[in-house]
């Protein structure tokens, strides 16, 4: 009976060693389980955001694109009597590099900066010529009015001094 019960005993011991064997596997199949979703919940999170990026990186050079296509065809309008041939394709401009883009849309801007204020020059000197014009063309009318004021002055200050004079001597 004692070595039935020592058989028991061992055979006990070999199932809840098998047990706790199965349990410790169990929980560390379910930890590895775990660890791959949160490693592939932050793949697919990161390619999210790398996704997002991209687009707004593509979102933000096609406005870019856009913007400067615009630029071309005013300089495109400008530069149709030298012949140059000016790209205002916006596909083909967002398909080159954004540091490209940058640099020239830089350059195009102070282009017309530089036109814009060789206008307003032109306009200032045009105001400039037109009121000395104006001035000139007022100066001989200003003068026959002053003449005429005075002149109307002294005969009224003369007939004035006359009524008084009369009245003096009266």
């Amino acid at each position: 009976a004692g070595r039935k019960e020592e058989l028991e005993r061992q055979a006990h011991r070999q199932d809840e060693a098998r047990r706790e064997r199965a349990e410790r596997e169990a929980a560390e199949a379910q930890e590895q389980e775990r660890a791959r979703l949160a490693a592939e919940a932050r793949r697919r999170e990161s390619e999210k955001l790398e996704r997002e990026r991209a687009e707004e990186e593509h979102d933000s050079k096609r406005k870019l694109a856009e913007a400067l296509a615009e630029q071309r065809k005013t300089l495109k309008k400008a530069m149709k009597k030298t012949g140059w041939d000016v790209e205002t394709d916006v596909d083909k401009l967002a398909s080159m590099p954004t540091q490209l883009l940058v640099t020239e849309q830089k350059e195009l801007m102070a282009d017309e900066r530089e036109q814009f204020e060789k206008r307003l020059e032109a306009l200032r000197k045009r105001a400039d010529y037109l009121e000395r014009a104006r001035r000139e063309a007022e100066a001989p009318l200003l003068r026959t009015a002053r003449d005429f004021a005075l002149r109307a002055d002294r005969e009224a200050h003369e007939r004035a001094s006359a009524r008084f004079v009369e009245a003096a001597a009266a």
